[in-house]
């Protein structure tokens, strides 16, 4: 069976064609998250958080419970940094796990 060729006037056309018509359009990138928290918050996150773990080490019912070395730190540095780079919902339901902890090792 001979073999058939396409006329060159369809080629042509075919072959002018711009390669952009091809190209499926880069979508905007996102809009950047929502800011870690801020220095207020963080100045007074890490203030309590070093209160809480100070409370915690000097009852022998709480300190014997600790699991998390990190949480019950009495570096301020350590919380503080450490709240500059989450949100502060995440930061305030570590304060919140502290006080609850603290709430049921002090009735012991």
């Amino acid at each position: 069976m001979p073999k058939k060729f396409l006329p060159a006037v369809i080629v042509a056309v075919v072959l002018t064609i711009p390669l952009t018509s091809c190209v499926m359009p880069v979508p905007e990138p996102a809009p950047a998250p929502a800011p870690f928290s801020d220095e207020g918050f963080c100045r007074d996150y890490a203030t309590a958080a070093v209160r809480q773990a100070h409370e915690a080490h000097e009852r022998f019912a709480c300190e014997r419970g600790i699991d998390n070395p990190a949480r019950w730190s009495e570096d301020f540095r350590v919380h503080y940094n450490w709240c500059r780079g989450v949100a502060p919902q995440l930061a305030q339901s570590e304060r919140d796990i502290r006080t609850h902890y603290l709430n049921e090792c002090t009735h012991y």
